[in-house]
């Protein structure tokens, strides 16, 4: 059987091991070349399914600021951030806004949900 290795840059903490994994038939075989076992898990998923914190901005009425940062309850499958940017850009919120006011609950059927990452006053 054929094995193979990729090199992963492991992003959970400033050190940013480079991971070398071996795999076969998708499965991974080893991890080599990390400093904890948090490490160890983000290649690991890096490699069966990677996911990603997502952050971005939607448009707010009625407030000084015309964008509100908004952010995931949690990761999301990398595939899918584009797919979330885009049901976001059509959201507009109204003013005022409070930190973690849930702007759109269960996106993409995710499992997550969008939320204010700051206040936002009318103004």
């Amino acid at each position: 059987m054929k094995r193979d290795v990729c090199e992963v840059t492991c992003i959970i903490c400033p050190v940013g091991c480079r991971a070398r994994v071996v795999f076969e038939k998708g499965k991974v075989l080893a991890v080599a070349n990390v400093e904890c076992p948090r490490g160890k898990t983000y290649a690991t998923n890096e490699l069966k399914a990677p996911v990603r914190d997502f952050f971005t901005t939607v448009m707010v009425r009625g407030a000084r600021n015309r964008v509100l940062p908004v952010r995931t309850t949690g990761p999301i499958p990398k595939e899918k951030m584009m797919d979330c940017a885009r049901e976001l850009s059509k959201i507009t919120v109204q003013a005022p806004i409070k930190l973690g006011t849930v702007v759109v609950e269960n996106i993409l059927n995710l499992g997550v949900d969008v939320i204010a990452s700051r206040d936002l006053e009318v103004g």
